[in-house]
């Protein structure tokens, strides 16, 4: 099978929503599915632009909000470290799968690239975390060895994360069951 690393994506997936989101999956013939998220680096770039501008500017007047700023930026830097693209292709004819995930900003410091056969799938996660202005989720494949391979980052909304493992599952059969964990 190819390597099937994140091919850069120049336009963003709008989910039933409306929302945009970085998640695709497309099922490239009856036998392969590929699942790809590539995040949107676009807003954490230009809010830590404009913040290290403002911070340069506060500090320079010594105004105390600098620090506060200063703390911004910092978890500005780790989200963008954060950020990685993920491939996931699915090849029911072969039995086998492909994870990738890209290391920090791009590089290949601390990326993933794991294969395996499909029946080592054991589930899909829905990991719901509670934030303010709703529920927010992160689907991952869980693995027979207890191995966790997040396919999307954790900002999906529930029910665009529900689907998308609906979508995984069809594929892969409904012996795959689907699990909500908070």
């Amino acid at each position: 099978m190819n390597n099937p690393k994140p091919k850069p994506s120049s336009s963003a997936i709008i989910s039933k929503s409306r929302r945009t989101t970085g998640l695709m999956i497309e099922q490239e013939n009856s036998h392969t599915l590929r699942v790809q998220h590539d995040p949107n680096k676009i807003l954490a770039l230009v809010g830590f632009v404009l913040m290290m501008g403002l911070t340069a500017i506060l500090a320079y007047f010594q105004t105390p909000s600098a620090f506060y700023i200063a703390l911004f930026l910092l978890v500005s830097i780790y989200e963008l470290t954060v950020l990685r693209s993920i491939c996931c292709v699915l090849d029911k004819q072969t039995g086998q799968f492909h994870y990738f995930r890209s290391g920090v900003f791009g590089s290949r410091y601390d990326s993933q690239d794991v294969s395996g056969s499909i029946p080592d799938i054991h589930q899909l996660e829905m990991k719901r975390r509670v934030k303010y202005g709703g529920d927010k989720c992160q689907l991952i494949l869980l693995l027979d060895r207890n191995e966790r391979l997040p396919l999307s980052d954790s900002n999906l909304g529930f029910g665009e994360c529900q689907e998308f493992a609906e979508k995984i599952r069809d594929f892969l059969g409904s012996e795959i069951p689907i699990k909500v964990i908070d």
